[in-house]
């Protein structure tokens, strides 16, 4: 077979698109997990992307270095028995691609759990803000029950006091009718 001019350039153009596919994956990734890193869990959260981040950084470089070593042999040789490495050197690539694909899944599935968790913080914060307004209204409902069981005290002891001045003018007023029957 002859040096074909046209497999070097769609080789070029699937490197170029295997790497441009990359750095838009990397992208959406840093947007993706660019409001996810406060609060209570960003110390973890972080720990998380960094070792993914890493990884990916890993497989970008692999993929970016399968890809100009593919070009460059593609330009280099031009023997059938190149043509054939760069057969499997495509199926390699092929295959590269379905793991970065995969790995995009579960970045994309680690990304929705984070996003569950932040939920549930806002809603455990919502609860305890719910919480600390009942135990508000409980306390002062407390104070108004002792307020009003020392009016209800206060109470009591006037009514005593009447009672026993009432006893007392019950007293004097037979004493009284007494004295006047008495004078007659």
């Amino acid at each position: 077979m002859n040096y074909d001019p046209l497999t070097d350039y769609m080789i070029f153009r699937l490197s170029f698109l295997v790497l441009a596919s990359v750095a838009a994956l990397f992208l959406s990734q840093i947007n993706n997990h660019s409001g996810i890193r406060s609060g209570r869990y960003g110390a973890s959260f972080q720990q998380i992307e960094a070792k993914e981040e890493e990884d990916d950084d890993k497989f970008t470089d692999k993929l970016s270095e399968e890809a100009e070593r593919v070009t460059r042999k593609t330009k280099q040789d031009s023997t059938p028995e190149i043509q054939i490495n760069t057969v499997s050197e495509m199926e390699i690539l092929h295959n590269l691609i379905k793991e970065l694909e995969k790995k995009r899944l579960v970045v994309e599935g680690k990304s929705l759990q984070l996003y569950a968790l932040k939920q549930q913080q806002s809603y455990f914060a919502q609860l305890g803000r719910r919480l600390e307004e009942k135990m508000a209204d409980i306390e002062m409902l407390n104070d108004t029950v002792h307020s009003l069981q020392d009016e209800i005290n206060k109470l009591k002891e006037e009514m005593r006091q009447a009672k026993s001045t009432e006893r007392q003018l019950g007293r004097h007023g037979k004493e009284y009718d007494r004295g006047i029957a008495v004078e007659n």
